[in-house]
Parts: C-alpha cells; structure tokens; sequence
C-alpha cells in the first residue's frame, strides 16, 4: 500500500520519486557521503539504498525510538551506491512516513485514508496500533505451542518505527477493494491513479529458494516500489508476502489480465506460501485450457 500511495504522490507532483531524501530530512546521514548526497525517494521504495541488508531490525524488534535508530545510520555499512544493489530495509524504506509529513503536514494516517483508504472503499482499513487495538472487530494473533494454538498479545513494536512497512491493518473486504482498484479497467476507477511504474521491474531482486519454493519455474525476480515483481508463465506478476508476529499477509495481482488474490491469516501455517501459486497455476491453466478447445 505504501509503493501505492507513493505513486499517487508521485503523480499528484506532491513528492518526487526521484527527490533526494536529504531534501526533506536534512538531518540524515550515511556512511559514505555520496550515499548521502544521492540517496533518493525511489531507493527507499526499490531497496536500492547501498545499506547492508535488513540493517537495525534488531533494533527496531527491541523497541528503540525511530530517532535513536535514524542518528545511527552512519555506522551502518555501504554496499553500493544508491540504485545498483537490491538490499531489503524496513527502516530506511519505513523513512516514506517522516518525508510524507514533512511534505504534506499530516500524519501517514491521514494522508493513507485520503489518498488510498477512501478512493478505493478501505472503510475498515488504518494506520498505527492505537485504532487497531481499540477496534471491537479484530482477529487476535496466535502461535504454535507444543502442536496447539494460542491466542498471542498484540504487538505493538513494528508501528512506531516502520509503519509504511508493517503498521497498516486492513480487513480482506479492504483488501478486496485495494485489488479492485488496482487491476481495474476502467479509466474512472481510482485504481488508474497508481501509475504503472509502480509495478515496473526497477532492479534485480534475488530471493532464497525458499520463498518461491511453491512457484515451479520462475523467469525472472526483481523489485518494483514496494513491490517484487515475478516473471511467471510468461506473465509479470506484482507481488508481497508479510509477517509480523502471529499474523501473515500474502498478495498477488497481474494488472495485465486484471485478476488478483489476497491471504490474511492470524497464525503460523504452511498454507499462506502455496495459495499464491496455487491460484496462479489454476487461472493460467485454465487460460491454457480455453486455448487449446478453440
């Protein structure tokens, strides 16, 4: 939702892709000045920011306040320099909330529900834990206990610090709608406003075997804005998977043939990492199907 709302931004001419983000945080700084100096909104968003991978979620998993984290970054190693190597950051990527209010004066909340929740009917949809956890109609986490399930104590720890990267909630009717307005036809439909760039190959983007285990062959794997993109049977499919402790997310759209599926679950299993493919391979088999009877 955030590669979303990026490109919404984008379009509006509210915050530049390629804005620099020293620009809106002029207090940020790298390792490397040229890091620095050329980082942009786009290497946020790609995970092209030149940082090691996965850089202080150790921290962000021990609660330390986002300030502490963001005075640290200049000991944080240098890989490349911005846009040449793909290295997954919820923190740096989790940096789009402090540009969005700096630029716009509201909170990411305020500005998701404007620019995403309401056009696409997300009623139900929202940002950070306080509206989260007061809200009657919720699924409680749970985890796997000597082969039984538990009900877990909800999690607060990822909203803080890395909201555009874990701190959105959202029903599967919101999800619905957000695939709606995504892969929608229609030129009225507000899904035409996320502009496809957002879903353009932006650079290679190598994956563990592991997190496509149940895909078969895979042609190719990059990242887009905040999303991978899959070359699968001759397709680019847009797609993301999630986890935060006791709840999983999976989604999956091909704007192309204007179809795509979403997985909530609020426990550990087996199951989230088959659906997408599954899903895949049963609509692209039956394509083949009705091919081959004509």
């Amino acid at each position: 939702m955030t590669g979303a709302l990026a490109g919404i931004l984008s379009r509006e001419k509210l915050i530049e892709l390629d804005d620099k983000v020293i620009d809106y945080v002029p207090g940020i700084r790298l390792k490397d000045t040229l890091n620095t100096n050329n980082l942009s909104i786009r290497h946020l968003l790609n995970h092209t920011s030149g940082l090691v991978p996965h850089a202080y979620d150790n921290l962000v998993e021990a609660g330390v306040p986002m300030k502490v984290i963001m005075d640290s970054l200049f000991r944080v190693k240098i890989s490349a320099p911005p846009g040449k190597l793909y290295g997954y950051q919820n923190v740096m990527f989790s940096l789009y909330d402090t540009i969005c209010a700096v630029r716009t004066s509201g909170s990411f909340d305020e500005i998701l529900r404007e620019k995403l929740f309401m056009p696409f009917g997300m009623h139900q949809a929202c940002a950070g834990f306080e509206a989260f956890a007061a809200n009657d109609n919720k699924a409680l986490p749970h985890g796997k206990y000597r082969g039984n399930y538990k009900v877990l104590r909800l999690n607060d720890r990822y909203y803080d610090n890395t909201l555009p990267a874990a701190g959105i909630n959202a029903s599967i009717s919101d999800m619905a709608q957000f695939l709606l307005g995504l892969t929608a036809a229609d030129t009225s439909r507000p899904g035409n406003y996320v502009p496809n760039e957002v879903f353009e190959p932006q650079v290679e983007s190598p994956l563990r075997w592991n997190y496509l285990r149940r895909w078969g062959d895979v042609d190719s794997k990059h990242y887009g804005l905040g999303w991978r993109i899959i070359g699968y049977k001759n397709r680019e499919i847009a797609w993301h998977g999630g986890y935060v402790q006791g709840y999983r997310a999976e989604i999956a759209l091909c704007r192309e043939e204007g179809f795509g599926i979403a997985f909530l679950s609020n426990s550990p299993n087996g199951l989230a990492s088959a659906v997408v493919p599954l899903f895949l391979d049963l609509i692209f088999d039956e394509e083949n199907d009705d091919l081959s009877d004509r």
